[in-house]
This record gives structure tokens, sequence and C-alpha cells, in this order.
């Protein structure tokens, strides 16, 4: 026989573990058998017909009297049946289907139920476009009058550009790649390794630990280990990924996969935080911690990582911003020569002192372009040549090349093809959809605890 099944006042205050749901089921099973063999009372209908009458006859028999057992029959049917449709019911909202922007795990921002994804650094991010916008409005309203009205609508399409290049670049999903694709290395040695649980190996801490999403791992080898990787690991990692909590058990760093791109061998590292094999020229940004694919840097002044969905947007900022500050540094000094010539001044100290008294504006700008134009524009040759190599910065800076090289492991070896590779491929669709609806899972427990049935409890904890 089977526990009694309470009937609960809130059942979307519990969840199930898998265990529970399998509990469930067979109680349910059984419940149903039991309903099946009971004995079916009640009144009864009966159609007959004839050939000769042309509609059929409902003969409906009178309802028989009831006794003490058809009565306790009843009744307990009906308990059941009502037991068997509310477990039902409950089982089959235990994996409500939400948008998985709601579930989003990393440090970054989203906005517009998902459409939106920016990171953290917020002052950075609107000094940078005030830089942007500020300058050239000035230059706009005090330098541009001086001209042709045509340069007036050039340089303000040229600004637009910049601005809309700079929120698509930070509001884009730079390619941020799905975690938990990889079993957990500990939950792989239990389930083949049962007899070889009192081993001192840790595994590696994630960095981002702390957070609500941290596994509960406990002190077991890693499945990959063996005696002589362990020794090696051990030897050249003596604090290991639980620095500056100095634990005295050994800590064990999951190898790397090796795949084949383009005829040579290229490594694939496991993130412990995403816990997943990173894709070739994918890092882990600990700003907004997430894994990237093709991550090739994160810009604080754009707020966002740079990745392969946003890359070509970052270009065509940096570019276009270099344009302007070309053409305002241009703008001022010619402005202040046709100045100094109307009002015939001397090309002395004194004379540009006195320019600078009566037209400060013009100055101003020409500084502003100086402290900053030049930064922008040597990122932009800097990305460039970046670019005709069909390299990332993360991997220039590494010096992830080919052995015996200075090539990319993705080069097409041409620099037309790779800038059109780079800058004129599609936009791939985002590995993690934010607005997909995905289903949660029924052990939604970070922790691994198990979590017990509510059906299976005492009635008097509830009530």
């Amino acid at each position: 026989m089977t526990s009694f099944v309470p009937l609960l006042k809130k059942e979307s205050q519990y969840s199930l573990d898998k265990e529970s749901y399998k509990n469930i089921e067979m109680d349910n099973i059984y419940k149903q058998n039991l309903v099946n063999t009971l004995p079916k009372t009640g009144s009864g209908l009966s159609i007959s017909s004839t050939s000769n009458s042309k509609h059929s006859s409902i003969v409906i028999p009178p309802s028989p009297k009831l006794n003490k057992n058809d009565k306790r029959h009843s009744k307990r049917l009906s308990r059941l049946s009502q037991q068997i449709s509310m477990q039902t019911k409950y089982i089959s909202n235990q994996r409500p289907k939400v948008k998985r922007w709601k579930i989003y795990e990393g440090k970054s921002r989203l906005f517009c139920h998902g459409r939106i994804v920016t990171g953290n650094d917020n002052i950075t991010f609107f000094l940078s476009t005030f830089l942007i916008i500020g300058p050239c409005i000035l230059f706009t309203v005090f330098i541009l009058p001086e001209y042709n009205s045509i340069y007036i609508y050039l340089f303000i399409y040229l600004t637009a550009f910049c601005t809309a290049s700079l929120l698509k670049t930070s509001w884009t999903d730079p390619g941020i790649l799905p975690r938990n694709l990889e079993p957990l290395p500990h939950e792989v040695y239990l389930n083949n390794n049962i007899d070889n649980k009192n081993s001192d190996i840790e595994l590696p801490e994630s960095s981002y630990s702390s957070s609500l999403n941290k596994r509960n791992q406990n002190d077991n080898q890693s499945p990959y280990s063996s005696s002589s990787y362990l020794e090696q690991s051990q030897s050249q990692n003596t604090l290991g990924s639980t620095y500056p909590f100095i634990s005295p058990a050994k800590t064990y760093i999951p190898p790397t996969r090796n795949i084949v791109v383009n005829g040579r061998i290229v490594s694939q590292k496991f993130c412990d935080t995403c816990k997943i094999y990173r894709p070739p020229r994918s890092f882990h940004c600990s700003f907004c911690d997430n894994c990237v694919e093709n991550c090739d840097h994160h810009c604080p002044w754009i707020a966002n990582c740079v990745g392969k969905r946003n890359y070509r947007y970052f270009y065509a900022f940096i570019v276009s911003c270099s344009i302007i500050c070309i053409v305002v540094f241009i703008g001022s000094i010619s402005f202040v020569m046709k100045k100094m010539r109307e009002k015939e001044h001397n090309w002395d100290f004194d004379g540009i002192m006195q320019c600078f008294v009566e037209e400060p504006m013009a100055f101003v700008l020409f500084f502003i372009v100086v402290f900053v134009g030049w930064s922008v524009t040597f990122l932009s040759g800097y990305h460039t040549y970046l670019i005709f190599k069909n390299i990332t910065t993360h991997e220039q800076l590494k010096e992830q090349y080919i052995p015996n090289t200075n090539k990319s492991y993705f080069s097409t070896g041409n620099i037309f093809k790779n800038m059109v590779l780079v800058l004129c491929r599609p936009v791939p669709p985002a590995r993690y959809a934010m607005r997909q609806y995905v289903s949660i899972p029924l052990n939604n427990n970070e922790n691994n605890s198990p979590i017990e049935n509510p059906f299976l409890k005492d009635p008097s904890e509830h009530f």
C-alpha cells in the first residue's frame, strides 16, 4: 500500500526532483489500477433500437439503492480521482516554459526582454557618448556655418552613423555561449568510479563561485585524471585555483581537447565557470562573466565585449570616429587661419592669442581632438592590421600563431579575403537566444541537494 497523499493548498510553492517525479508516476499508476478494479455503482443508461422504429429509444433503469460498501467505494473513487487529476496538473506545471533571458546567469545587463545585451561600464559608456556628440554639436554650430551648407549635412550624417555604430556595438550580443553543455567532472567520475570515492583531489573553483549558480563540488578525483598527469599538474600548480584559500588537497585542472583547424591542431580549454569546452578563438570575459565566441577584447568605452556578432559594428564605430576627429582637426585649423587672414593678425604668439580670445571654440575643439583623436585613430589602424591578418587582439597578445610563422590558424592567406570574411559575412544568430522559450528542469537546485516530494509528506506539515 502507498502512503496517504494529502491535498495541498498551494502546489506552485513546491518543486520536484527526478526521483520524486518517478514516485508520483508510480503512485498514480497504482491508484489508476485501483480505480479500474472498483465496482461501478450508480445509475446507468442503455440505448436500444429496433428495425421497425425510425428513432432509437432510451431506456433509463431505476437507480439501485447503495449499501454501505458501495458508498465507501464511491467516496474512495471520488477522492482518488481528485488526487490523480490534481497531481497530473501539478506535474505538468513543473516544467514551465520561460524566456531564456529570465534565467540568464552572467553579469551582462539585459533590457527590453533580452533584446539589448550590454555590460556594467555605465560611466565610461556615457563619457564616450558625450565626447562624440558634444564636440560634434559645437563644431556644427560654431565652425561649419563658415563653409558650404553641404558640409553641414555630410558631417551630421557622419556623426549619426558614428553614434548608431556605438549603440549597435554596445547593445548587441557579442556572441555569448550557452552554459553547462559538458557534464560536471565529479558527476562523471561518480557514475564511472563508484568504488573510488575517498579521494583528496579537488576540482578547480570557478571565478564566479560566490554567485547563486555555483555548484556544490565534492572532493573527488576527475575522470580525466591519471597519476602522471596529477603529479605534473601538482608540481606546476602548488596553490591551484583555490588561491588565496590554500587547500592541502591537490587541485586538478581539466586537460584540453585537441581539434583540427585547416589541417592543424588547435587546443580547446575547459571553462570552469561556464562548464563548457570553449570553441576556438573563444575566451571567458571576467567583466561580463561570459564565454564569448571569437572574443576580441572587452571594451569599457562601449560597455560590452567585442566578439563575433558585433565586431563589424565596433570597427565601423572606431573608423567613423577617426574620420570625425580628422575632419574636426582640419576644420578647426582652417577656421583659425581664415579668421586670422580676415582680421589681419600677425602670425606670431600675440596674434594667435588675440585670435584665441576672439574665437575660443575653435581652439577648444582643436585641443579636444588632439587629446582624444590620436588614440582612436591609432586603434582603427591597429584593428585594420588585425583584420588583414584575420587575428583577434587576444590571439595577437598571446602570440597564438602557426609555429615558426606570424600567421593565424584562421587566415585565408589573402588580405581581401580576410576583410570579406571578417566584415562582410552575415551576422550569425545568437547562440544564447535570449528570447527563446526554454523549459525549467525539475531539479533546479544548484546545490544538487535532494528535494523532498511534497505529496509524500505528513499532512500536518501543510495545514
